[in-house]
C-alpha cells in the first residue's frame, strides 16, 4: 500500500479502532489533497463493503445482538452505508439505539420494529442524513413509511442546513468516524448515565 494512502487509513481508522466506510475515506483522500479515489481491489484493512446491501442483511454480518432487541429510540438512516458503519461499530451496544434505514432495510430488523410499534410502545425516531434537498424531505419519506403506526415522534438528527454550514459539510460520511459517532451520540443523550462516545 502507497504511504500516503496508508497515512489516509490511518487517520480515517483511528489507528484501527473504527471501520469506515469507502465515503469517509474518499473525504480523507481529498482532506489530504490526495483527490478522492478510492483505490480498487487494495484490500484496505477496516473498509466497510461497498454497494447496496441486500434487502435481508445477513446474520452473520452483524452482531447478533442488532436483530434481538426492543428500544425506545431509533436512528433511521437515508441510506443504509451510514447505518451499516454506526452497526460494525458497535454503537448500538454504547447507548441503546435501534438502528434501520429507509426504506426498510434491513428488512428484519424494520419489521421487528413495526412490531414493537404495533404493541403501543413510545418511540422516538432520531432522523440521520444528508444535507441538500434530500435531506429536507426525509423527515416526510419515514413519516409515510410509519404512518400505518399512527404518528411516532420524529426527531432532527441531522444534517439540517444550519449544521452543513456550521460544520462546513453536506455529507454525514465527511465526518471522520468518531467524529460521525459523537455527533450522532449528542443529539440523543441526554443524561450523564450514559456511556459512549462523548
Amino acid at each position: 500500500m502507497r504511504p500516503d494512502l496508508a497515512a489516509a487509513v490511518e487517520a480515517v481508522s483511528a489507528g484501527g479502532r473504527f471501520l469506515y466506510t469507502s465515503g469517509q475515506l474518499r473525504h480523507e483522500l481529498r482532506r489530504r489533497g490526495l483527490g478522492g479515489d478510492v483505490p480498487a481491489g487494495e484490500p484496505l484493512p477496516g473498509l466497510l463493503p461497498d454497494g447496496p446491501p441486500p434487502a435481508e442483511w445477513p446474520r452473520a454480518a452483524l452482531d447478533p445482538d442488532v436483530f434481538d432487541y426492543s428500544v425506545r429510540r431509533w436512528f433511521v438512516f437515508d441510506r443504509p452505508e451510514p447505518m451499516v458503519f454506526f452497526a460494525r461499530n458497535a454503537f448500538h451496544q454504547k447507548i441503546e439505539v435501534g438502528l434501520v434505514a429507509a426504506p426498510r432495510f434491513p428488512a428484519q430488523i424494520w419489521e421487528r420494529m413495526e412490531r414493537q410499534l404495533a404493541t403501543g410502545v413510545a418511540t422516538t425516531f432520531y432522523l440521520f442524513h444528508d444535507g441538500g434537498p434530500g435531506g429536507v424531505d426525509f423527515a416526510a419519506k419515514v413519516e409515510e413509511l410509519l404512518a400505518p403506526h399512527g404518528r411516532p415522534r420524529l426527531v432532527e438528527g441531522g444534517l439540517t442546513p444550519a449544521q452543513c454550514g456550521a460544520h462546513h459539510l453536506t455529507e454525514l460520511e465527511e465526518m471522520l468516524p468518531l467524529e460521525l459517532l459523537r455527533f450522532a451520540y449528542g443529539r440523543v443523550v441526554r443524561t450523564a448515565e450514559e456511556i459512549g462516545f462523548g
